[in-house]
């Protein structure tokens, strides 16, 4: 029985390594950016826009829609004590390891299988998205966004100006800030 239980284990892990070595090409000269290192790159700035925008995390609550395996969450669950951390991801294979990751790791993320479009976006909530601007102009365009705090990795709302754009040194990538509370 241990022995299967290990097996799994090792199965899971085998097809995370899988899932994370996902390398991507950028736009840039001949330059390849590993997927995760958005956690290592993003979460300092994460951090200071927390702290910048007076961002409570014990009375507002996290959600991440689009989520992939959920590691900022998860980050940013372990290091603030938010109301309700959520995340969302549609893709089932994703969710899988995504899932499995957070419960070895003891998350206190609420990692959920649902397709963003059909959630119920709380209100007052802390939002990071790293979703195509279809996407996220379809969110906006729904009234998710309303009263909240939305952080979007690279991509814009269209038509709409956002509070900050900041640059993330060494990429061609930028942290978008909407505040629409």
């Amino acid at each position: 029985m241990e022995i299967g239980i290990f097996f799994i284990l090792i199965l899971i892990c085998a097809l995370y390594l899988w899932h994370s070595v996902d390398f991507m090409l950028s736009k840039g000269p001949n330059r390849v950016v590993n997927t995760n290192s958005n956690l290592k790159t993003c979460l300092p700035i994460i951090r200071d826009i927390i702290k910048r925008y007076n961002i409570s995390p014990n009375t507002t609550t996290y959600l991440e829609p689009g989520a992939g395996y959920g590691l900022i969450g998860q980050a940013l669950s372990q290091e603030f004590y938010w109301k309700n951390p959520t995340a969302l991801e549609i893709s089932s294979s994703t969710y899988t390891v995504g899932f499995i990751i957070n419960k070895i790791s003891h998350s206190r993320i609420h990692y959920i299988h649902e397709n963003i479009f059909e959630y119920s976006f709380p209100k007052n909530a802390f939002i990071y998205c790293y979703i195509s601007t279809a996407m996220i102009n379809r969110l906006y365009q729904e009234g998710k966004f309303d009263t909240s705090l939305v952080i979007s990795l690279t991509f814009e709302i269209s038509n709409i100006k956002p509070t900050e754009r900041i640059a993330i040194p060494g990429w061609q990538k930028q942290i978008l800030v909407y505040d629409f509370r």
